[in-house]
């Protein structure tokens, strides 16, 4: 059974299919992260939507708060439009107890990183799917998710972007125009994939 709860703009479907983190197509060495609190069970190439390789997820090495340093990086190798992420906690077979509460996002444009928008609420436990639809995009080929905890916690993240890709056409319109759009808010939709009670809370 899905349950679905709604706030904000209603999404344009026409351009939110995802974009390659889950399935592969965004292979290992193009995703990074600030740390790893074990690089080899919980790096950021683990920080897949759906995927219960290694530990399960990324997990940062230092404790999340409001001010958050940490961050998982995601190269697309190409420039698409950005309206939405989908996230997950490491569930881990039911053993994992950390989630991001928020998230933030940041995109790469020419001469560093521009933080888009405030936090927007993500998961509540470790296993449901939630997908965030921003009311206005951004134009990169680079993003970096930021979790963000309302207290210092543990959290562990697992990430699809969602978008379209641009073709010629769209790379001419947006020269010159907007590289990374702001965004002023946002619709949370989260998706209760599995009915089994998760591994815990933090």
């Amino acid at each position: 059974m899905v349950a679905i709860s709604r706030a904000g703009a209603v999404p344009t479907r026409s351009c939110s299919s995802p974009l390659g983190v889950g399935d592969g197509t965004v292979k290992d060495n193009m995703m990074r992260a600030s740390s790893s609190f074990s690089p080899n069970t919980v790096g950021p190439e683990n920080g897949r939507l759906g995927s219960e390789r290694g530990g399960g997820a990324w997990c940062p090495a230092s404790l999340v708060g409001e001010g958050s340093e940490e961050w998982l990086e995601v190269d697309l190798g190409r420039r698409a439009r950005i309206t939405g992420l989908v996230t997950q906690g490491r569930w881990a077979g039911g053993q994992g107890q950390e989630f991001a509460q928020w998230v933030s996002l940041q995109g790469w444009q020419e001469g560093g990183w521009r933080g888009v928008g405030g936090a927007l609420a993500a998961n509540t436990n470790t296993y449901s799917k939630v997908e965030v639809v921003v009311e206005e995009e951004m134009v990169t080929s680079r993003v970096r998710v930021v979790p963000v905890s309302s207290h210092p916690r543990m959290v562990c993240l697992r990430v699809e972007l969602l978008g379209c890709w641009l073709d010629e056409k769209d790379e001419e319109n947006a020269a010159g125009v907007m590289e990374v759009g702001e965004m002023r808010g946002g619709q949370v939709r989260k998706d209760e994939v599995n009915r089994q009670k998760p591994g815990g809370q933090v």
